[in-house]
């Protein structure tokens, strides 16, 4: 409540009435503010319903697309000069597995987090980081030779290499199950895993780390489709990478360094045929012990991950490395920051941020047989398609995919992104409260309203602001007033679904505006509808500016 707020107990004075009555009386007079009071242990304060339209309005309609954002952020300090740089690296899904709810997280928060960076001018380098590499993907390998088909892979490439994958993993399973059986009762798992689907699985593996051709040629053809796939999934969204990184795109030079250099310290140590750093012994209590290389020679995930910062920082310069990952990630991104500070690169380690996320729930029940990230967009769009079915004088069936996009993505940030959520599939067809739908209708009604105000709404010089002196929008501008505040608070939380709280509050205020509007017995006049299309132009400017930062895509009527 109120425009500005002084909070009398951090002023550190006896905060009682009559000081703050002393206060109240000098506080200056000033035509942007009305009168303060006082509300507790707070001295409120309002801005001027005459003088707040007369500067807000025409600031926002010369800023436009850039109202909220704030370039200085992204400034290197002087005497440097340029941008600072952020890699936001985000989505990342295996190949040969689901995309899965994770997945979809991080896509959906990775793709604000980056669009919140570049409104507080960055230079952003949207990464994908793709399980490409290791023992998973060997092991795909090694269902293809037992169950791949080259007909079916022509027929639909990335399903059928699921199944294959799928099937594998189920005639892997008694050697697994034995293995942790062995582990379990302290017993040797070597000869288990010499033989077998294990044995398989590991030489594919020796034989892509030493860049065999057949091998390499067979990974090639496995990336390849799935990149191609993910991309035309992504575009659905309005999301471009720069870059399809990856476990395979790791340099061999940066892995020997990061070894070399560990060894050298002696940080990197040998433990039964592995290469491991025990955290514990370098101040790291909570992190224990890692492996680096196995026992059979081949590299791990974390030592891969270690080396590819190294690879990024002589690519890039970067100024932030931003991991947009589950929270059940958070010791193995502390290991990568430890292992990088042991190395000696003490402010690298701090360019490091690893930005985590709660898990959701149900996802893969209501949504059906969604295995795939296009299949997920496909069953949203589906279901909102049969809601606007059976909505008399409901938006038309090409919206339904834009629509199921907005309420994916609204569904997945209407909690903060730490929380875990439960998905449920009747919100994607709710089309009243806060839905992504709601917005969607609310910028819709908005640009109808528009078109029957007969005005020009940039005829800011003809504007007379006080028919925009009632209550109703007096608050929508303050709501107006308030989103760089909005966004800087996001971009400094890295906390997207704060957007989003805002945009729900943002259109309940424009609907009661409209409402009244509507409501008016006979028309008000020219100079009223000026006035208004000046407001609605410049609000539908703040609902879109704050639909993008999320990765929504406003549909014009």
């Amino acid at each position: 409540m109120g425009d500005l707020a002084v909070i009398l107990p951090r002023l550190k004075i006896k905060a009682n009435a009559e000081v703050a009555a002393e206060l109240l009386a000098k506080f200056p007079k000033s035509p942007l503010y009305t009168f303060p009071f006082v509300d507790g242990i707070h001295i409120r304060i309002f801005s001027s319903p005459f003088t707040l339209p007369r500067l807000l309005l025409p600031f926002i309609a010369d800023r436009k697309e850039l109202y909220g954002g704030d370039e200085s952020f992204g400034l290197r300090p002087a005497p440097d000069s340029g941008k600072l740089k952020a890699i936001v690296e985000f989505s990342s899904p295996n190949i040969a597995s689901e995309f899965e709810g994770r997945h979809l997280r991080s896509t959906i928060n990775g793709a604000a987090i980056a669009n919140l960076y570049e409104r507080m001018g960055w230079d952003v380098v949207r990464m994908n980081y793709l399980g490409d590499w290791g023992k998973q993907v060997a092991l795909l390998a090694v269902g293809w030779e037992k169950f791949g088909s080259d007909e079916e892979f022509e027929k639909d490439a990335i399903r059928h290499l699921l199944d294959v994958y799928n099937k594998i993993v189920e005639a892997f399973k008694p050697e697994l199950e034995a293995s942790h059986k062995a582990k379990a009762n302290n017993k040797s798992t070597a000869e288990i895993e010499s033989q077998g689907i294990y044995a398989e699985r590991d030489a594919f593996f020796k034989r892509l780390e030493d860049g065999d051709a057949d091998a390499m040629a067979l990974w090639k053809k496995f990336r390849d489709v799935y990149v191609e796939d993910y991309t035309k999934a992504y575009a659905r969204l309005g999301i471009k990478f720069d870059e399809y990184n990856g476990e395979s795109q790791v340099t061999s030079e940066s892995i020997a360094e990061v070894e070399a250099v560990l060894k050298d310290k002696g940080v990197l140590e040998e433990s039964e045929g592995s290469w491991v750093i025990d955290f514990k012994k370098h101040g790291s209590k909570g992190l224990s012990t890692a492996v680096l290389r196995n026992r059979t020679g081949t590299t791990m995930y974390l030592l891969r991950d270690i080396a590819n910062v190294i690879d990024l920082d002589k690519k890039h310069s970067f100024d932030k490395l931003i991991y947009v990952v589950t929270s059940d990630q958070d010791a193995h991104f502390a290991r990568v920051a430890k292992a990088i500070e042991l190395m000696g690169h003490v402010d690298l380690a701090k360019k490091l941020q690893h930005v985590g996320f709660g898990k959701v729930q149900g996802l893969s029940a209501q949504l059906g047989n969604a295995h795939l990230f296009g299949d997920m967009i496909d069953q949203c769009a589906a279901a909102v398609k049969t809601a606007m079915e059976e909505q008399e004088g409901g938006a038309p069936a090409a919206a339904a995919e834009p629509f199921g996009i907005t309420s994916l993505i609204a569904q997945d940030m209407h909690t903060k992104r730490g929380n875990g959520y439960a998905f449920d599939s009747k919100k994607m067809t709710e089309f009243e409260g806060d839905t992504g739908a709601a917005l969607q209708f609310a910028y819709t009604r908005l640009e109808l309203a528009l078109g029957q105000l007969e005005a020009d709404p940039t005829a800011l010089a003809d504007v007379d602001y006080t028919h925009l002196q009632e209550e109703e929008y007096t608050n929508l501008l303050r709501l107006m007033a308030q989103y760089p505040d909005v966004i800087n608070a996001a971009y400094k939380s890295v906390e997207p679904s704060a957007v989003l709280s805002f945009l729900y509050r943002l259109v309940e205020q424009l609907i009661e505006c409209l409402d009244v509007d509507e409501d008016e017995e006979a028309p008000e006049g020219p100079e009223v509808d000026l006035a208004r299309a000046v407001l609605y132009e410049n609000a539908k400017q703040v609902l879109e500016n704050g639909m993008k930062v999320l990765g929504i895509q406003p549909l014009a009527t």
